[in-house]
């Protein structure tokens, strides 16, 4: 069971730490992050979730996402969850963190983290079993997916504001 620092309305660590199966009072957040890789070709590596039910946006094209646990670094958290996800130890050289934006009602709020890696789909392995598949795609094959409605419908504004930029 992960463990999360509490944030306040004003995104500052409060002290306090709950369990991803606690309450979340209102006007506290947990954070967590979005990662998009972008490679040398200026195409973003989503990854495809599982179609399993329990889970959220089952069947969906996504980014690599996950909570940052307690007194955990924002790069420690990088590296954490992306070896969770797709099994891989990235260098980290180039990234850009991007400013908190909470996500209410949902008591949380998340960094957009844009990682700028080659990296080969061929050793992805999916470690969390979240996901069951994976590729690199261009900014019209984005876009489409988005109006297609394969892209999970939360990152879409996302992908408008802080993604299509960086992309060919």
């Amino acid at each position: 069971m992960e463990r999360w620092d509490l944030y306040d309305s004003n995104l500052n660590k409060t002290g306090k730490i709950v369990t991803e199966e606690s309450q979340i009072p209102n006007g506290f957040y947990h954070m967590s992050l979005e990662i998009w890789v972008i490679n040398s070709s200026n195409h973003v590596l989503l990854t495809k979730n599982s179609i399993d039910y329990s889970k959220r946006y089952p069947g969906s094209w996504c980014c690599i996402g996950g909570n940052l646990i307690a007194d955990e670094t924002i790069k420690d958290g990088l590296k954490r969850i992306l070896y969770n996800k797709i099994g891989m130890t990235l260098s980290l050289e180039k990234v850009e963190i991007k400013e908190p934006i909470k996500r209410d009602p949902y008591n949380y709020a998340y960094i957009t983290c844009i990682v700028f890696e080659n990296l080969n789909i061929k050793n992805i392995k999916f470690i969390d079993q979240n996901s069951v598949s994976a590729q690199y795609i261009n900014k019209n094959e984005l876009i489409k997916m988005c109006n297609n409605g394969e892209i999970a419908y939360y990152l879409i504004e996302r992908i408008n504001n802080e993604i299509l930029k960086y992309l060919d």
